[in-house]
């Protein structure tokens, strides 16, 4: 009887240690995106074409992205940098933000800012200068330019 009493006093000295793990992982997906948003600034629908003009604010532009690996702005001049009634023209340049920039009916970089790890908010000013002519040389009409800006991610 002496062997079993101590096959039963090391069997009761264990102690149970089962245990199974898991785990469970949380995440979510913020899609890449770049925004642009033009305000226009009076008087960008009555410009007076009789009087010169030396950076007159016409626009507000509003850059957001949180692309990691930053974005590009372009500009295109449907009329290529003039304003134009029929086969008259008023030549204007432009400035955007702190810079001048290239009118064409080619899209021109005039933005570009480097990717980060934070969310990236421009607001930039759009100026234009022209030199005004006298009614008299003028054609009757609306003189019109349309500037198409894009924004894309680098």
């Amino acid at each position: 009887m002496g062997v079993i009493s101590g096959v039963i006093a090391m069997a009761t000295g264990l102690t149970a240690s089962a245990a199974v793990t898991q785990s469970i992982t949380l995440q979510g997906m913020v899609a890449e995106q770049v925004f642009i948003e033009i305000e226009g600034v009076a008087p960008y629908r009555n410009l007076n074409l009789t009087e010169t003009a030396t950076d007159l604010h016409v626009a507000n532009v509003h850059e957001i992205s949180n692309s990691a690996t930053g974005y590009t702005v372009t500009l295109k001049s449907i009329n290529g940098g003039s304003l134009k009634n029929k086969n008259d023209l008023i030549p204007y340049r432009a400035r955007y933000g702190l810079n001048f920039v290239t009118l064409s009916h080619d899209p021109q970089v005039i933005a570009r800012e480097d990717g980060t790890l934070d969310i990236i908010d421009v607001r930039r000013q759009l100026k234009i200068s022209y030199t005004g002519r006298p009614r008299g040389q003028l054609t009757r009409g609306i003189y019109q330019d349309t500037l198409q800006f894009q924004i894309s991610a680098n």
